[in-house]
C-alpha cells in the first residue's frame, strides 16, 4: 500500500502566526508550490495561500498588507494527513476540498512534510511506469 509518508516531500516553507502578510507575499510568489505553512512551537497551525492573502485583502477595506497577520487569514484547521495514512485518503482530500496540497502531521501536530498534488502524480508516474 502507498503511504503518505512515499510521497511526501519534507520541503516545505513555514512561516510564523504573527508574520505579515506583506512579508508573506513575495515568498508565495517565489515558491514553486505557493502555500505556506504557519507554524508555532513546532505546532501546525493552519496554511497560507495566495487566494487566502488576495480574499483576505478584499475582504477587509480599513486594513492593509502591511497590518494583517498570519493568525488572522490563514485556514484554520489545515486538512492535514498522517504519515501512515494511503495515498487514497490524501487523494480524497484532494478532491472533497478542492484542495492541491496537504501538510503531513506526527501526533503531536508537529509536521513531517507536505504532499502537493505532483508530488502524487509523479510518484505514481514513476512506480507504473517501471513496470
Amino acid at each position: 500500500m502507498i503511504l503518505a509518508k512515499h510521497v511526501m516531500s519534507e520541503l516545505y516553507i513555514a512561516v510564523s502566526p504573527t508574520d505579515i502578510a506583506s512579508d508573506v507575499l513575495p515568498i508565495i510568489q517565489t515558491t514553486p508550490y505557493p502555500y505556506i505553512l504557519v507554524i508555532e512551537d513546532d505546532k501546525l497551525q493552519g496554511i497560507i495561500t495566495a487566494s487566502t492573502v488576495l480574499r483576505a485583502h478584499c475582504k477587509t477595506t480599513t486594513t492593509s498588507l502591511h497590518q494583517l497577520k498570519m493568525h488572522e487569514i490563514m485556514e484554520d484547521p489545515a486538512q492535514t494527513v498522517h504519515a501512515d495514512q494511503s495515498i487514497f485518503d490524501v487523494c480524497a482530500l484532494f478532491t472533497d476540498h478542492q484542495i492541491m496540497c496537504v501538510p503531513v502531521i506526527d501526533s503531536y501536530n508537529s509536521v513531517l512534510g507536505i504532499i502537493h498534488y505532483q508530488h502524487v502524480l509523479t510518484f505514481l508516474l514513476n512506480t507504473y511506469s517501471a513496470h
